[in-house]
């Protein structure tokens, strides 16, 4: 894992224990721990979901949240 990476990897988590604690533990794993992202730069996210289904729940319910988080 290189610096970019790794310091991508850490900004994930941080985003991803603020979602947890904004929308609780069942939101969390149900519909948010699965998410991973696989690349990133400024202004710009790819997140992975494990189906299609997830992702598109995801897009219409949390997308906006998870963006605010990201630029945090």
């Amino acid at each position: 894992m290189d610096a970019s990476t790794s310091a991508l990897s850490q900004l994930w988590n941080g985003v991803k224990a603020r979602l947890r604690r904004e929308f609780g533990e069942a939101v969390y794993k149900h519909w948010l721990e699965k998410l991973e992202i696989r690349e990133g730069g400024p202004g710009r996210a790819v997140l992975v979901s494990p189906t299609r289904f997830a992702a598109a729940w995801v897009e219409r319910n949390y997308l906006d949240r998870i963006r605010q988080a990201l630029a945090a």
